[in-house]
């Protein structure tokens, strides 16, 4: 298993677009990402932001590359497309969350997958509706 587990949350939504990033302390995380602009200023944020230039073929630096942000969101896009073709703004953080165990736990085999997942469902009632009163 990875030393690391991965997270999203919905933080905010502008221009039609959901802006995902991952809760909790960046206290000695690194940061991984393309020469995109909107990412510059992260190493403010993290403990260290390095950069890989698609633009001038580069996709790897070293040990930092964007392949493991890249899968997770293919991953992402090909389920929401795939099995649910709609996901309203209301319950994407549910969806984010599937996603999220699924992505974590893709190396576990099919039994360790399961009595995990049944593990988180204990002692939670699963209702579409609350009842009024």
């Amino acid at each position: 298993m990875r030393a690391y587990l991965l997270k999203l949350r919905l933080v905010g939504q502008s221009g039609g677009y959901a802006r995902l990033n991952s809760p909790g302390s960046w206290d000695g995380t690194r940061i991984m990402t393309d020469q995109f602009q909107s990412y510059k200023g992260l190493d403010k944020e993290f403990a260290s932001h390095e950069v890989v230039n698609h633009a001038e073929g580069e996709y790897a630096q070293g040990d930092a590359h964007t392949n493991t942000a890249e899968g997770y969101f293919a991953n992402l896009k090909r389920g929401l497309n795939g099995s649910y073709h709609h996901v309203s703004h209301k319950h994407l953080h549910r969806y984010l969350s599937e996603f999220d165990f699924r992505w974590n736990a893709r190396e576990a085999s099919d039994s360790a997958r399961t009595v995990a997942a049944l593990s988180q469902a204990e002692g939670k009632r699963l209702r579409y509706r609350q009842r009024a009163g």
